[in-house]
């Protein structure tokens, strides 16, 4: 039994470490190149940085209520059998919990903390209150 239990724990850490690392490196990069303050703003290479997590984190999540079924499906219609179609869901999910954690985990172009909550609503930083969209001129910028 103490393999059993010992088993999750290991996994545990792995992931706490794994969750560690990705935040010290998020938190240390650098600006891309040419991000220097322009005629968008000083944040705009950030907000690009923000729909590209949000695109990736949808396009997981479409992969994942898709992939896993239609893999199943032809797995049964050829192989009468719906296991490939497990490992498939498996590996989908992770990368879609991966993919949404990076998205609640995108740090503010201003502040550096974590930008939201775990509700995707919210329109504000909820440390230094910088609006979503901001161009880093004190108004707000739209969506684009």
């Amino acid at each position: 039994m103490a393999m059993g239990s010992a088993v999750p724990a290991f996994v545990f850490s792995l992931i706490t470490a794994a969750s560690a690392g990705y935040v010290l490196w998020r938190d240390r990069r650098p600006a891309p190149h040419g991000a220097t303050p322009g005629p968008d703003g000083p944040y705009a290479w950030a907000w690009q940085d923000y729909r590209r997590v949000r695109r990736r984190a949808g396009a997981a999540t479409l992969l994942f209520l898709t992939l896993p079924m239609c893999v199943g499906y032809l797995s049964e219609l050829t192989l009468r059998t719906l296991t490939p179609g497990f490992p498939i869901a498996f590996i989908a999910m992770a990368c879609a919990a991966f993919s949404f954690w990076q998205l609640l985990a995108w740090s503010c172009p201003r502040c550096g903390e974590v930008f939201g909550s775990p509700g995707l609503i919210n329109q504000r930083c909820r440390h230094c209150h910088l609006p979503k969209w901001a161009n880093g001129r004190d108004e707000p910028a739209g969506e684009q």
